[in-house]
């Protein structure tokens, strides 16, 4: 008796595993279009029209960085 209960618990939390294993997977959130263009827009900043790389000596932003990239425009 005691086996086939233990038998019984173990199948049942295989099943409960696996089903919520399948709802994770199922229900995996993705971005829209929008929500996409909104994080480009605000890890670009406001008013950068140009990149930063590196140390050195150059000014960018407040920082010394060995190389600056302006006038990037994708219009």
């Amino acid at each position: 008796m005691k086996r086939k209960a233990v038998k019984l618990l173990s199948v049942v939390i295989f099943a409960i595993g696996i089903c919520g294993y399948y709802h994770a997977v199922k229900t995996e959130q993705t971005m829209n279009e929008l929500a996409l263009k909104n994080v480009e827009a605000l890890a670009q900043g406001e008013w950068s029209n140009h990149l930063c790389y590196g140390k050195g000596d150059i000014e960018c932003d407040g920082m010394k960085v060995k190389y600056r990239i302006d006038g990037l425009n994708l219009e």
